[in-house]
This record gives structure tokens, sequence and C-alpha cells, in this order.
């Protein structure tokens, strides 16, 4: 009987044992893992966020940009809980810093695209608004630059301390750039969520950071911190929000591109990006582009199924908002910066163009002098074959249609009074009547002024119908075409 029962547990003796040799060995801990630098008694020195980054303080030691009272802190990582060795956002960054990540001379364009991460001025998504750009603009010959600047969680200002971070790391980089093989003309910004509020205001705040840092000791003094383009991705409120006072914007402001969701993201980045897009727009600032995408909400917003709405690079589950970046490589590419090293970009050349052109004022720098209603005829002469124009011919008129002026050859706007101005124009466009004169824009020209106007510095005319010579030949003589407008007459605000 023992015989039988020691045969019968034989199998299970075997399977047993063949388990135990099938166990799987454990996991190994995951390798390479970043962790902050530790507390000593100098300043914190960060570490890279990736391999291979190269990292350099925004200040020198001593810098009265800097708490001396906690730069020995070091900083905190939050790391991702189901992707080892994954940073999803860093705190108490006292010693600000740039990562920069260069790509091999056959692919290099020199261009650099420095990033400014998000995180709602609380923390710095240094992963989804930072490291995952870097192997994406790599394919593309760009060097990329992650920005870890201060934040208001730490007992910094957004507006001054995290905005003097940004316009720091333009300037180091910069002054850096043939060190790492960089065209120092191909310098930009990219900035997202809150980050996205620093680099609307880097793209228009740089001459005063430059006026204030240019103390001869200062190794960047004559390093501008004008940004050579600027990507606004779902931003914050940018210096043109409606609560504020807008500064003014520089003649020779970057161009923009500008990504953000729409009515699911109204209340925040949509209106914020349509703010600071109709800006730029008013000035005829070169080469913007915003896409303004209707399915979408701002990364972080809690979606109908109960999920999270993504940003930085993410397919967004296939939705269009998931593809902005290419749409930036398209307008980066036609801007010229994915040409080779040391080529002029077409955004160079555009800006240069721009500032040889009149300067068009904005609505709210005019106040209105005198309306009135023009009624004659645009006068042609027939000069080879074609209708030229010789002048305007008619009555200035009041809102009750009594005679107050007229307008002829100069142009001239001339008042009963004997008041007048002479105009010169510095933008047309056409009219919604097809047959009508292009409306205009106008400059005074300086000391043709007399009496009422004397102080008139613009005038427009708007609303046209009629006027247009037509494409009709000629021989000879001249002809009269019926039309009307409306003229304003503008000062300046003091």
């Amino acid at each position: 009987m023992m015989l039988i029962n020691k045969i019968a547990c034989l199998p299970l003796l075997l399977v047993a044992v063949c388990a135990a040799q099938n166990t799987l060995p454990p996991l190994p801990a995951p390798l390479g893992v970043p962790a902050p630098g530790p507390s000593t008694d100098g300043p914190y020195a960060p570490q890279p966020i990736l391999p291979g980054g190269i990292v350099m303080t925004l200040y020198p030691p001593g810098s009265p940009f800097l708490n001396m009272e906690k730069i020995r802190q070091a900083e905190q990582y939050n790391m991702s809980q189901s992707v080892p060795g994954r940073i999803s956002s860093i705190v108490n960054i006292h010693n600000p810093s740039i990562e920069v990540h260069t790509v091999d001379r056959g692919l290099n364009t020199g261009a650099a695209v420095i990033l400014v991460p998000g995180g709602a001025h609380i923390m710095l998504n240094v992963s989804s608004s930072g490291a995952d750009f870097v192997p994406f603009f790599y394919n593309y010959g760009v060097n990329t630059i992650i920005l870890r600047s201060r934040l208001r969680s730490d007992g910094y200002n957004p507006h001054t301390d995290e905005v003097y971070d940004t316009q720091q790391a333009i300037r180091l980089v910069r002054a850096h750039a043939k060190d790492w093989n960089i065209d120092p003309n191909k310098i930009g910004i990219m900035g997202f969520s809150a980050g996205a509020e620093l680099a609307t205001a880097a793209a228009v705040l740089y001459d005063d950071f430059d006026k204030k840092n240019s103390a001869p000791g200062d190794p960047l003094a004559s390093i501008s911190s004008r940004p050579d383009f600027v990507g606004v991705i779902y931003p914050g409120p940018t210096p043109f929000a409606r609560d504020g006072v807008p500064p003014p914007i520089p003649r020779n402001v970057p161009p923009s591109f500008i990504a953000s969701a729409g009515s699911d993201d109204q209340i925040r980045a949509a209106m914020w990006a349509d703010e600071y897009f109709a800006a730029m727009l008013a000035l005829r600032v070169p080469n913007l582009e915003m896409h303004i995408y209707a399915n979408g909400r701002h990364p972080g917003d809690v979606l109908r199924d109960g999920s999270v709405m993504t940003g930085g690079l993410t397919d967004q589950k296939g939705i269009p908002f998931g593809t902005w970046q290419f749409r930036f490589i398209d307008w980066f590419r036609d801007l010229g910066f994915l040409e080779a090293p040391g080529v002029e970009t077409k955004a160079a050349k555009d800006i240069a163009y721009y500032l040889t052109q009149p300067v068009i004022p904005s609505s709210e720098s005019l106040a209105v002098l005198l309306t009135a209603a023009g009624d004659g005829s645009q006068v042609y002469t027939c000069t080879d074959g074609h209708w030229t124009l010789k002048a305007p011919d008619a009555r200035l008129l009041d809102e009750h249609g009594q005679l107050i002026g007229t307008h002829f050859a100069g142009p001239t706007w001339r008042l009963t009074d004997g008041s007048e101005v002479k105009g010169k124009v510095i933008a047309s466009r056409p009219a919604q009547d097809t047959a009508a004169v292009p409306e205009l824009l106008l400059q005074a020209v300086a000391g043709s002024g007399t009496g009422k106007l004397a102080n008139a510095t613009y005038i427009d005319r708007t609303e046209t119908h009629g006027g247009a010579a037509g494409s009709d030949p000629c021989t000879s003589g001249e002809k009269r075409v019926p039309y009307t407008a409306k003229y304003r007459f503008y000062t300046t605000r003091p």
C-alpha cells in the first residue's frame, strides 16, 4: 500500500519540479532613471532630463536675478507612475537653466527651438512639453533647448521672474550659437499653456529687457533677446489679454505660429490666442498663422468619456488637433528655417521689407477729428491706351448733406473755412463693390495741415461705390467716373 502511494505521488512531484524550473526570473530594475542632483553648500547644479543634454544655468552665481536664500535647494522630480524614468514634472526650481540637445552636422539646419513648458506656473511639465520634442525636431535637423524656468508656486512672479528666464535663455543660446553649430538668426521659442504666456511676453518685451541688462560687466550685454520666431501653443493669458494694458509692439516683432482648441477651450486658450493674433494682425505683422481646432480641449481637461485630454505631441485619439505640430513644420519650412545654416530666411527678409513700409496706426492710438461724405468723380486721362487716374473731384458733405468742403488733386481736402490737408497713400484694400475704387489709408503729409485739419495725421477712405475706370482701352481724352465714399480724418492721441 505504501509503495502504491509513493508511485501515485511521483507525478505530482515531477509537476512541482518542472513548474519550479519554468518560473521566470524577476524583472530587472529600470536603469538610467534621472534623479535630481544633491543639495550642497554651493548653488544647485541642475541635472540633464535626457541623456547627452548640455545643462547651463541662466545666471552667474550671485546674480541679482537669483534668490540667494534658496539657490542651494535641490529640484524635486515628480516621476511617472507607469513609465519608469519619465519625469512628469519638476518643481522647486531656484537655479533656472537650459538643456541643449544638438543634431548631427549632416542634418543640422542651424535652427534652434527653445521649449518653454507649461504647468500653470505650479509645476514644469518637462516631458510632454519638453523632452518629447527632442527626437521630433531632430528628424527635421532642428536643435532643441528645454528651458527650466522658475515657478509662481515657488514664490516667483510670472510677469517678471519667469519672463526674464525666457529672455535670458534666448540670449544665452545666441551667445553660444557658434559652439553648438546654431545659426544665431534662427533662434526662437515655443511655449505651451503657461509657457506660452512667457513666450508671447518675450515676443514683444525684448527691447526693454536688453536695455536694462546692458551693463559693461554683463558678458551677454551685446546679445539680443529677440526671438526669430514664436510658437504659441494653447496659451495662457498673453500681454494682450482684455483685462490688462497692452504693451507697444516693436516694429521688428517676430512671426508667430498659434495653435489651440476652439469652443471647448474658449474661456482659456482660444480667447487668449485670438487676442494675441488680433493685436499682431492689426499692425499687419508678417507671417502670422493661427489654427483653431473645432474638436479639442485644454490638456488636463476631463473629456465626456471620462478620459483626460492630452497635449504636446500626443495623437489625441486621431483628431486634427493632434496634428498641429506638422502644421508648425509646414509654417517653419515655408519661412525658410529648414534651409541650410547661414541662408537668410524668408522670415528675416519679410521683416526687413516690413520695416521699410509706413507705420499702420492702431485704432486705439487715433481719435476722429471729422467725418465727411465724398460725392463726385474720379477723373482719368488716357495714357498709352489705358485710363490713368488724374485726380479726384468731389464735394465733402456733413451728416445732413450740407457742403463743408472739396476734395481735389494732391490728394487734398479743403474745408469751407479754408483749412486743408494733403495725404499720401500707405495702405489699400479692394472695395466690396467690384466697380468701386479701393478703400485707402493715407498719412497726412507733414506740414500740410492748416486750420481745423492742422492736427490731422491720417485719413481713411471707406464705403466706396463707383469710381473705377474699367479695363476698356482708350485712344485719347479724359473721362469722369462718378463715385461716393466716406472720409474720416484722424489725429493721434497724446
